[in-house]
């Protein structure tokens, strides 16, 4: 993505040694579809390496407590809850997640403040342009954010701890190799009170092209108009054999640092 000073044409040059591709930004380019493979790492709350439900009070192996309110329970262990009290009014556990938390007794709760749940995994040999990660959630109480990476998406849930939420997608912010999707949940209130979280999601991508792949632009900048010296942003993506490098033009003269 690069942003310039004014309204301007702009060239994209992509580069994957040794073919070099320049395009004028706004020709369009035809893409064959690949088949989507599913990324490995994605798993819903409270369940094994095989989707199987775990045990009350296990481990959770899959979602890491990276931020705790709560000096009693500072992770990085996210455990599984506890069967009873508050799982009624709680969406009863099953039959594909469970409800995890700091503590696994949640009858007394933990202290407020935000709590966040990590989930990482690799795409590596997948196309990050191609991921859509698709899930739904609940929450005792809200949640305010999911982040790619560290980088906010902008979803939310209102803490309806009775359902799971409807069905929430994400296509943006992966990168090639080792990903996270983070999962902040607030738990509001003066004192300890119970706090959960639950999550079930699945995604795919498309297998990188191999090594000798010509490179192809897959998602054209978009034609901007602003006034004089008000910036423009444009971003693109491409596809080809990694790596792949860019650099942004301006009548034919590159960008300085515009080169992602």
């Amino acid at each position: 993505m690069t942003t310039l000073s004014r309204r301007q044409a702009c060239f994209l040059r992509c580069q994957s040694s040794p073919r070099v591709l320049i395009l004028l930004a706004l020709v369009l380019l035809w893409r064959g579809a690949a088949i989507a493979a599913a990324i490995p790492g994605l798993y819903n709350t409270g369940v094994d390496a095989a989707g199987a439900l775990l045990p009350a009070g296990s481990v959770d192996p899959h979602y890491r407590l990276v931020q705790s309110a709560d000096p009693a329970a500072l992770g990085p262990n996210a455990m599984v809850v506890n069967d009873g009290y508050p799982i009624n009014p709680w969406l009863a556990h099953g039959p594909n997640s469970k409800w995890i938390a700091p503590m696994a007794s949640q009858a007394t709760g933990n202290l407020p403040g935000d709590y966040i749940y990590r989930l990482s995994f690799d795409l590596t040999g997948l196309d990050p342009d191609t991921v859509v990660i698709t899930g739904k959630w609940s929450s005792d109480n809200g949640a305010s954010d999911i982040r790619v990476n560290g980088q906010s998406t902008g979803l939310t849930y209102d803490g309806n701890f009775a359902a799971l939420s409807g069905i929430w997608t994400i296509t943006q912010g992966f990168r090639d190799g080792s990903n996270s999707l983070d999962f902040v949940i607030n738990n509001a209130g003066s004192s300890a009170n119970p706090t959960g979280f639950r999550a079930e999601l699945s995604g795919t991508a498309e297998p990188l092209p191999p090594p000798d792949t010509p490179v192809s632009i897959t998602e054209q900048p978009q034609a901007a108009g602003v006034e004089l010296q008000d910036p423009a942003a444009f971003s693109v993506r491409a596809s080809g054999g990694r790596p792949l490098h860019y650099q942004w033009r301006f009548n034919g003269a590159p960008i300085e640092l515009a080169t992602n």
